[in-house]
């Protein structure tokens, strides 16, 4: 008993030091309870008082003396870090970053503990933690302590325990989730180290490895810090996004996810600008933009990516996963105008990236094309981070100094009735960013020309319909549901000039031509009709053509609308047929006998490939069939599930 121990050791320590040796001797002949012997002898030492541990001290080290320190077992280095633990508040010299060498052999032995963490290294982190100061801190938040974990975990743990056995990568994985909630939330990436990322991301997603459930509880570790705070969740995950793009595709997880749940507004503007920054410094020569999913060589796993494409594609994720919950509006339009100026102006971007970026807009403005969220603040009220300024400067994106440019302009549209759609308001933010970036430096676009006279008739497309949007009795009879209707699809086609210039010019043409032949209509139920143009006079030739042609000009407009929305449901363009779903919407009232009919005969004649190509969730209704033909092996399942497809298609329309 520890009682009588202490009454002893004051006597003379007699019974004190024969516990001490009978326990040393115990724990060098019986292997298998080495570590309780240890641990028997801590609780003696941290039982006895000051005086009697310094008299016992010259026993133990004098046993202790006869290693060295390469040579002991775990449970000698456990007991030799409490007899210095107990005499200084100082870090022992042998944990210091210049020996800490020499103590990779003892701790990777302490692998005699498995499936546990062997109790030495509680005794080594709480020996890190020591400052000599008398603070008695059990986390690693000093300089020095964190100096010294550095020093430990690339030499002991990254670069002899995880690659070694599997006994050794299993133990790291239990230490990462040991120090995890002892290190500052900026520190928390510094145990991520590349071979424990490489273990973790080739473990986790595979139930039959011996490794899953050390790295799964590992990764857990880290994903409850970062829920518990905000910065912890911006530092891991800006660090995974850029550096790990392909963690959640390889351990099939929803890891980045989770983390963006702890962010903030603040975390995720922060996270924005690390991914910018690390853009701008990343060689834009790199073989396509640098693969995020590169695999090395060796057959190691993923490797790190060195070019711009990974931290492009890490921004995206972060903003398509947030612009609906935490991240700033104006971050996102920011960002919306880094994809444009990336595509369209910038002379750094390869082939390669500017095809990622325009992709990448296509599908952040398709999300945006079925918003039911506002924008919220008004545009330009709320500065960009500093931080985010900064990056983009350093990306040579002048998209900061448009934004306010756009910000000025904001009133020129965003204050009509129009603007008060969701959906019409962020994609007329966008236009008037584009705007200023084109005026700021000239386009690159190779039809750059046809882009510009096409985005000229979108804005005068627009005028007129803000103008009959805010007409007396407008919204009543209809008119203004269509006016946005209207305007929504010229916003979102003309974002189509980015890829296409001379396509989405013809589709803009189409729509103005639709307009135009509305606009008498809606003005029989309450608007103004347009006013005719009698600047030119019709020759007699031109006159006989339109009289010719009057049938096609007494033919329903809304019909003809409709027929043109059916086109562009046929046009390889996700954007454009998530716009046209939201048309159908707004024209569902008017549609007339001949706008169903149109509907009918497209159904009838072509409906099976037009409305059977995707579902609304873009995946390709047609391969599901084909593959669940080839696993189930009778072909009748085919036309039963095309059929099923057609009533789909024809549902959402």
């Amino acid at each position: 008993p520890a009682h009588r121990c202490e009454g002893e050791a004051a006597g003379g320590g007699l019974l004190a030091e024969k516990v001490a040796e009978e326990l040393l001797r115990i724990q060098l002949t019986k292997s298998f309870v080495a570590e309780a012997c240890s641990h028997a002898l801590q609780v003696l030492i941290s039982s006895l008082p000051a005086a009697s541990v310094t008299a016992l001290a010259p026993l133990l080290r004098a046993r202790l003396g006869e290693v060295e320190h390469a040579d002991m077992t775990p449970e000698q280095l456990e007991l030799l870090i409490t007899i210095d633990s107990t005499a200084s508040d100082a870090c022992p010299t042998y944990l210091l970053p210049a020996n800490i060498l020499t103590m990779a052999e003892p701790l990777k032995r302490s692998t005699s503990a498995h499936p546990r963490v062997h109790h030495v290294w509680d005794r080594v982190l709480a020996a890190l933690a020591r400052d000599g100061k008398g603070s008695g801190s059990t986390t690693l938040s000093s300089p020095q302590a964190l100096k010294r974990f550095e020093a430990l975990w690339s030499t002991v743990v990254e670069d002899n325990l995880l690659v070694s056995s599997h006994e050794r990568k299993f133990l790291a994985c239990l230490l990462l989730e040991k120090v995890v909630p002892l290190l500052p939330s900026a520190s928390i990436t510094k145990a991520m180290s590349p071979h424990m990322m490489r273990t973790l991301m080739n473990n986790m997603g595979k139930k039959k490895n011996l490794l899953r459930s050390a790295a799964a509880r590992a990764m857990a570790a880290v994903t409850s810090a970062a829920q518990a705070s905000p910065d912890t969740a911006a530092d891991v995950l800006s660090f995974m996004s850029i550096n790990y793009p392909a963690f959640d595709r390889a351990t099939h997880s929803r890891t980045s996810q989770t983390l963006m749940e702890g962010l903030d507004a603040a975390g995720a503007e922060r996270i924005l600008a690390q991914a910018i920054q690390a853009y701008a410094a990343a060689p834009k020569n790199a073989p396509k933009g640098g693969e995020p999913d590169e695999e090395d060589e060796s057959g190691g796993g993923p490797v790190v990516p060195t070019g711009p494409r990974a931290p492009l594609e890490a921004a995206y994720q972060l903003v398509a996963r947030t612009w609906r919950t935490v991240l700033p509006a104006d971050a996102t339009l920011a960002f919306l105008g880094f994809l444009l100026h990336t595509a369209l102006f910038s002379s750094a971007a390869n082939a390669h990236i500017k095809t990622l970026a325009q992709e990448r807009l296509f599908s952040l403005m398709e999300s945006i094309s079925s918003t039911t969220s506002a924008p919220g603040a008004p545009l330009g009220s709320r500065p960009l981070a500093p931080a985010l300024v900064a990056a983009f400067k350093a990306a040579d994106s002048p998209v900061a100094t448009a934004l306010k440019t756009a910000s000025a302009d904001k009133d020129k549209y965003l204050a009509s009735p129009l603007a008060e759609n969701p959906q019409i308001a962020w994609a007329l933010r966008l236009h008037l960013l584009w705007d200023a970036l084109e005026a700021q430096g000239g386009t690159l676009q190779p039809a750059a020309g046809v882009a510009a006279v096409a985005r000229k008739g979108m804005w005068a497309a627009v005028k007129a319909l803000r103008a009959s949007s805010g007409e007396k009795g407008g919204e009543k009879g209809g008119g203004g549901k269509q006016a946005k209707g209207l305007t929504a699809l010229f916003l979102f086609a003309s974002v189509e000039l980015v890829s296409d210039p001379a396509q989405a010019a013809g589709v803009l043409e189409e729509l103005q031509t639709c307009r135009e032949r509305i606009a008498p209509v809606k003005g029989s139920k309450g608007a103004t009709p347009a006013k005719p143009d009698k600047s030119a006079k019709k020759s007699k030739k031109k006159a006989e053509e339109e009289e010719e042609d009057s049938d096609d000009e007494d033919e329903d407009p809304v019909a003809v609308l409709v027929e043109v929305l059916v086109s562009l449901l046929a046009r390889p363009s996700a954007l454009l047929r998530a716009v046209v779903r939201q048309a159908f919407r707004a024209f569902c009232e008017e549609l007339s006998a001949d706008a169903l009919n149109v509907l009918i005969e497209v159904l009838n004649e072509s409906g099976q490939e037009l409305f059977v190509g995707e579902d609304e969730d873009g995946h390709s209704m047609d391969e599901d069939d084909d593959d669940s033909d080839e696993e189930e092996g009778h072909g009748h399942g085919h036309s039963h599930s095309h059929a099923n497809g057609h009533a789909h298609g024809a549902g959402g329309g």
